[in-house]
């Protein structure tokens, strides 16, 4: 698997959190026609928030995700349905085993596993300095982290499957 730089990491917060919201939404259009079950699962996430700046937000994150995947790993294909019930089946699974010291979700489990050390290292700090800045509630900011983690194993199986072929 190729590692995701630093350079597109940045390249791509810096372009995605400077959208509009207009800009956003075009983004986002975009993102729907590549990866229509994706959206859907960010759009289900997003009907959780009060706030559609928190939605908004998370779309940010989301969208720059996408953006480093494929830059390093080429155009990924668009991901299937049965992607990502597999992803959340063995997530269900592993929840009872990986549990942090309070009790809850183990974060850094299912952020290491996505085996891109740098951007998620980055995304979660930049979720938690929005936590820090009373921006995101705590669960909020908990289903943020676990919604990258989810779209970095997703596609990391992707790109697993597609350097098999």
């Amino acid at each position: 698997m190729k590692t995701i730089d630093q350079e597109t990491i940045d390249f791509a917060y810096d372009f995605f959190f400077k959208l509009s919201d207009v800009q956003l939404k075009e983004k986002v259009a975009e993102f729907k026609v590549r990866q229509r079950e994706i959206h859907q699962m960010i759009e289900g996430i997003g009907k959780q928030f009060p706030r559609k700046d928190n939605v908004n937000l998370l779309w940010r994150f989301s969208l720059m995700m996408d953006y480093c995947f494929n830059t390093c790993c080429g155009n990924l294909p668009s991901i299937i349905n049965k992607a990502i019930l597999d992803y959340f089946k063995w997530i269900t699974k592993e929840a009872h085993i990986h549990v942090s010291d309070t009790g809850g979700v183990d974060h850094n489990y299912y952020l290491s596993i996505v085996e891109q050390y740098d951007l998620m290292t980055f995304v979660s700090e930049k979720i938690n300095d929005f936590f820090l800045e009373k921006i995101l509630e705590d669960n909020i900011a908990n289903i943020f982290i676990l919604t990258v983690s989810a779209i970095g194993n997703i596609y990391k199986k992707e790109e697993e499957k597609i350097a098999l072929q």
